[in-house]
C-alpha cells in the first residue's frame, strides 16, 4: 500500500500488541540498497504512532542526522536515521519497542496502554519542506528537518509492505 506524499494509514489488530521483552513489532517498507555491499539505502520514511483505543496516539521519538536534501530516487545512509519506519531495506523491517514510549505523557496518565496496543498509524514523511502544502514541515524529535527522497513519482510516499507483530497480549 502506498501512502502517497504526506498520507497516512491506521491499522487495527484484533490481538493487541504487548510491550514484551525486546522489540514488539516491525514495519516493512520496500527500501533497497544501492548495491549488495553498499551502506546507502533508497528510503521512504514514515512516523510511527500507536494507540490502545484508536483515538489517542503516541509517536515514537525520531532522529535524523542527514545533513542535506536527498534527490529523487537517490540514496542516504540509514545509520543517520532512528525511530522512523522505512530506514531498513525491504525484507528486514524496522523494529519498534513499546518500552521506548513509557515516559510519554499519554502513557504515564493511562490514556495509552502499552500492554494492549490495538492500532498502529504510519504517517508519510515528505523529503522536502512546503510539500505538498506551503508550511508543511517534517521534523525529528529534536526539531531537525528530516530529509527523504524527493520528489519521487508513481507510488510517491511510504510503501507499506507489512507490519509484523513480535509480542501479542496474553490471552485473557
Amino acid at each position: 500500500m502506498s501512502l502517497g506524499n504526506g498520507g497516512s494509514v491506521t491499522l487495527s489488530f484484533d490481538s493487541p500488541i504487548h510491550d514484551g521483552a525486546g522489540n514488539d513489532f516491525a514495519v516493512f517498507e520496500n527500501g533497497f540498497m544501492s548495491n549488495p555491499t553498499a551502506e546507502m539505502l533508497f528510503t521512504e520514511l514514515a512516523y510511527v504512532e500507536v494507540s490502545s483505543n484508536g483515538t489517542d496516539f503516541v509517536r515514537f521519538d525520531s532522529a535524523s542526522r542527514q545533513p542535506n536534501a536527498v534527490g529523487a530516487f537517490d540514496y542516504q545512509d540509514p545509520r543517520l536515521i532512528g525511530g522512523l519506519a522505512g530506514k531498513d531495506p525491504g525484507g528486514w523491517g524496522t523494529t519498534f519497542d513499546l518500552r521506548a514510549l513509557a515516559n510519554s505523557p499519554a502513557v504515564r496518565n493511562g490514556t495509552v496502554n502499552l500492554t494492549a496496543i490495538t492500532h498502529v498509524r504510519l504517517v508519510d514523511i515528505v523529503g522536502a519542506s512546503d510539500y505538498p502544502n506551503p508550511g508543511d514541515t517534517y521534523l525529528d524529535s529534536f526539531g531537525r528537518q528530516i530529509f527523504d527522497t524527493h520528489k519521487t513519482t508513481g507510488s510517491g510516499g511510504f510503501d507499506l509492505r507489512a507490519i509484523g507483530v513480535l509480542n501479542t497480549a496474553p490471552a485473557a
